[in-house]
């Protein structure tokens, strides 16, 4: 019988050079963490790699790998998601006070078995993430409890990056939550505005690193949030049908007979 069933999704990474160690951490993730989906690295290369294409929740790491300090693990993962939780694990504790200095989430020393990962899995240094919901109503959570727009439009702003997927300029993304008006000044400075009561809002949140902006483009990071959208154009999330999208929003129907289309 398993010891235990983490029943939500987690994007979990094992950095081990080991193959006695991995196999085992392997199976004992399939027991009682049986939603995740497990990646692999040899190096921290491939790991860094790893975390800068998909979203990683947890690291588990070797705390020697190929030489290299492990604790720059630390700051190579943590440019793609702050809130990545890293668990070092170890033939001794050595390194545990380090390790806890640097804020790694959790140190377990060997030998691996079910308790002693259930045990760091259910105290995660960071236990939630930003979850994005765009099928029917769409709307932010961040660590269970919905995000407050001050703005409606810093919502709708907020709506059409996730739909978008990509980096927008000020100007399309006014072009959205304005419909048909001229992009002058007035709506210049109004755009402004709104995108800096969604920054706010989003860092009241503890969600601040969810927008990325470089110049004068805004864009979604995806690599620190669980977005049901996204989850369903990469196969990994399944509905029978598509009945509703963004439901507050007319400009999300063409989004909407785009995916019934290719259900299709």
């Amino acid at each position: 019988m398993p010891v235990y069933f983490f029943e939500n999704s987690m994007n979990i990474l094992i950095l081990c050079s080991m193959h006695n160690n991995k196999e085992k951490l392997l199976n004992i993730l399939k027991i009682i963490s049986p939603f995740s989906e497990v990646y692999e690295a040899l190096t921290l290369e491939e790991a860094i790699n790893t975390a800068g294409a998909v979203r990683i929740d947890v690291l588990f790491s070797e705390t020697s790998i190929n030489e290299n300090d492990p604790y720059e693990i630390l700051k190579e993962i943590k440019v793609f998601n702050p809130r990545v939780n890293i668990i070092f694990y170890s033939d001794s504790a050595e390194y545990m006070s380090k390790a806890f200095l640097i804020h790694a989430s959790g140190y377990i020393i060997n030998p691996l078995d079910q308790e002693k990962v259930k045990e760091q899995l259910s105290n995660l240094l960071y236990p939630s993430s930003i979850e994005i919901v765009t099928f029917g109503n769409f709307c932010v959570c961040v660590n269970g409890t919905y995000v407050k727009f001050r703005r409606s439009k810093s919502r709708e702003a907020l709506a059409f990056l996730v739909d978008r997927g990509t980096p927008c300029t000020k100007k399309q993304i006014a072009a959205c939550i304005f419909e048909d008006h001229v992009y002058d000044r007035s709506y210049q400075k109004y755009t402004d505005n709104i995108l800096r009561a969604l920054i706010s809002d989003l860092k009241n949140a503890g969600a601040g690193e969810l927008i990325v902006h470089t110049s004068n483009c805004y864009s979604v990071n995806k690599n620190i949030c669980i977005c049901d959208y996204y989850d369903y154009l990469q196969g990994k999330w399944r509905k029978s049908y598509i009945d509703e999208y963004m439901s507050q929003y007319s400009w999300a129907e063409d989004t909407l007979a785009l995916l019934r289309y290719k259900k299709d």
